[in-house]
């Protein structure tokens, strides 16, 4: 298959601007957790004071996840979901 019977794909600007983006959204909790040092202890005192109940409805969670998939509730929803939502899943055409 040759280059030109490919798809077309995005521009490299239009991809770099994507990555710096994102790059700076997913660096703005660490750049505050580092500026912050102060408050740290703080919140990791009251993280820790809640901890117990935290895991318990992780765990909770989970479990309701888990008979979601098994159930099969999990992809009737999502599955309505997808009618309803503007666009269609992307699949390659070969």
């Amino acid at each position: 298959m040759r280059a030109r019977d490919l798809p077309a794909q995005g521009r490299i600007d239009r991809a770099a601007l994507l990555l710096a983006t994102s790059s700076a959204g997913l660096a703005v909790p660490f750049l505050r957790a580092a500026i912050a040092p102060g408050s740290a202890p703080r919140v990791i005192r009251s993280v820790n004071s809640r901890l117990r109940h935290l895991t318990g409805s992780n765990g909770g969670m989970t479990l309701a996840m888990r008979a979601f998939m098994a159930l099969g509730i999990f992809q009737r929803f999502f599955s309505r979901e997808l009618v309803l939502s503007p666009w269609g899943p992307w699949e390659p055409t070969v």
